[in-house]
């Protein structure tokens, strides 16, 4: 347990019910679950939410060799034990969070009661084009991510989340969660630009998950490819799975049709 002393910045509320772990993407923080954390601890549930490694207010490593798949999931391990959980928990991961949530699942069948994926980062691969040239060259993405102003992230961030409604052009994110992402963008280590290169699904054996999971996605995510998703749902046939009219954060654009789709698949799941 090599970050066992290292610094994990967390929020946890609720203390009777069944635990429900929320896992953030990149490079973002546990501020972007606030409106989730909110309902399930007003629906009984304890929730627990990280900063993961190198995000936010937790444990910045300074060399690159810590920004991998297999670092940054043994120090939510190791968060997560901290906790001594009795029974079996929810487990809710987002794009990298979703990632190391299967893994968390694989590892842990005994210890995951239900699983809820949203727009999971499965797969280098699975990069859309211009992210796959970005991060193929992570030296070059950390040396220029500390110098990419707040105002042109949130810019590239409202262009990449465009939509049309009621013959206007608007981004589906509000000026509030365009600037909450962009301040996340700011807080993390620049490294985290190492972290894509080492996510690989090669070795998820995805219908042995055995938990009720649920997999959500935007048909219009501009990060991640979502074919890969019916790919997944073909290989997983007892999945139940949602399409979102959204893009890559549909927890953000659509809060309350994400967190009544969450409530209604625990709810189904006698959770």
């Amino acid at each position: 347990m090599i970050y066992a002393n290292e610094k994990v910045n967390y929020r946890a509320a609720g203390e009777d019910g069944t635990a429900v772990i929320l896992i953030h993407g990149i490079p973002s923080s546990l501020k972007v679950w606030d409106f989730l954390f909110q309902g399930l601890v007003s629906n009984g549930f304890r929730a627990l939410a990280l900063d993961l490694l190198g995000h936010g207010s937790s444990y910045q490593p300074e060399n690159r060799s810590g920004y991998t798949v297999a670092a940054a999931y043994e120090f939510f391990e190791d968060w997560v034990s901290g906790f001594g959980l009795k029974s079996p928990s929810v487990v809710i991961g987002h794009s990298f969070g979703g990632h190391l949530a299967i893994k968390y699942a694989l590892n842990n069948p005994d210890k995951v009661r239900a699983l809820i994926l949203i727009d999971p980062f499965l797969t280098f691969d699975q990069f859309r084009w211009i992210n796959r040239i970005v991060f193929s060259n992570p030296d070059l993405a950390a040396f220029l991510y500390p110098l990419i102003p707040a105002w042109l992230i949130k810019a590239s961030i409202g262009l990449g989340s465009l939509r049309m409604e009621k013959f206007r052009i608007r981004s589906y994110l509000s000026g509030d969660e365009l600037a909450k992402v962009a301040n996340d963008y700011k807080r993390c280590s620049p490294k985290v630009a190492y972290f894509p290169r080492s996510v690989s699904d090669k070795a998820f054996r995805y219908a042995e998950i055995k938990a009720p999971t649920l997999l959500m996605w935007g048909k219009n995510d501009l990060t991640l490819s979502p074919r890969w998703y019916q790919e997944i749902v073909s290989r997983a046939p007892n999945w139940s799975y949602t399409v979102l009219n959204a893009g890559h954060n549909p927890y953000l654009s659509k809060p309350d049709e994400v967190n009544a789709r969450i409530f209604e698949f625990l709810k189904s799941n006698s959770i």
